[in-house]
């Protein structure tokens, strides 16, 4: 019997080359998409890269075609073209990287939500088994800070902003469970990290993982949102700030999903500033 082959999508991305070198390990095929096929790094060796663009209809049919399964990073534009062509493909079910927003409700009004709730609606809609791995907020935030780490201080807005920083890894090994066992069909996770921690808190981390002191010196939101505008458009920046804003003394929500679904606790953030540690370097 031929092993399972499993299209993950994102394949320039951490967190993906963290699935398919789980599929990989577990036995599976993996065939990597990217717009960018020529620039990705770090997959298994025996891993074949393809040429996919989720924003781009003529390039699903050759990176679906003889796929059992697909890991689907969410993008809205082309989402509908992209579940038919899995479908007439013949894949099996689709597990979708989402977000925790969908369900937070901080703040009500988020595009960022919206954006992940619509790709969710259209893939249940599809016809195509599915399961939801709602990822909250990613530790990997974090690297931002790196160019500010040799100076000793952090800039940024809310130093006291609460949030339960998952690990790319911990994500990735329950999607990747959800792509190799049925009885993940049809479930929506929400995967966090063990602890909530301030803003000031994660900097205080990931300063003694690289060996010297860091401080988190807060500045006025106005500040942080033109710093953000730079990076990403206005209503995510407007919507990172008011989604830090709500968390400023206040526990963030933490889920054992990772302990439920792989057996094995989740990383905490000093485990993740560990792994990272030369990033900041």
């Amino acid at each position: 019997m031929s092993a399972v082959r499993i299209l993950v999508t994102g394949a320039r991305g951490t967190l993906a080359r963290h699935v398919a070198r789980i599929l990989t390990e577990g036995g599976a095929r993996v065939r990597a998409g990217s717009r960018t096929p020529a620039a990705v790094k770090g997959l298994p060796d025996d891993t074949e890269v393809v040429p996919l663009d989720l924003a781009e209809p003529d390039t699903f049919d050759s990176a679906l075609a003889d796929v059992d399964k697909v890991f689907l990073y969410c993008e809205p534009r082309g989402i509908e073209a992209f579940t038919a062509a899995a479908a007439h493909a013949g894949v099996g079910s689709l597990t979708v990287l989402s977000s925790a927003s969908v369900v937070d409700g901080q703040p009500p009004a988020n595009p960022i939500a919206a954006l992940h709730a619509h790709v969710e609606e259209t893939v249940a809609a599809s016809g195509l088994p599915w399961t939801f791995v709602r990822a909250g907020s990613l530790a990997t935030s974090a690297l931002n800070w790196a160019p500010q780490l040799r100076t000793g201080v952090v800039r940024g807005p809310y130093a006291r902003s609460e949030s339960a920083p998952v690990h790319e890894a911990d994500v990735a090994a329950v999607a990747a469970l959800t792509l190799t066992d049925p009885t993940h069909t049809g479930r929506a996770y929400v995967v966090t990290g063990p602890e909530s921690l301030t803003q000031r808190r994660q900097a205080e981390i990931v300063g003694a993982a690289v060996g010297r002191p860091v401080r988190y010196e807060e500045v006025p939101p106005e500040t942080a949102r033109e710093a953000l505008r730079a990076t990403m458009p206005t209503e995510f920046a407007d919507t990172v700030l008011t989604y830090l804003a709500a968390g400023v003394d206040r526990p963030a929500p933490v889920e054992d999903t990772v302990l439920r679904v792989t057996g094995r606790p989740a990383r905490t953030f000093a485990q993740w500033a560990a792994d990272h540690a030369a990033d900041f370097r």
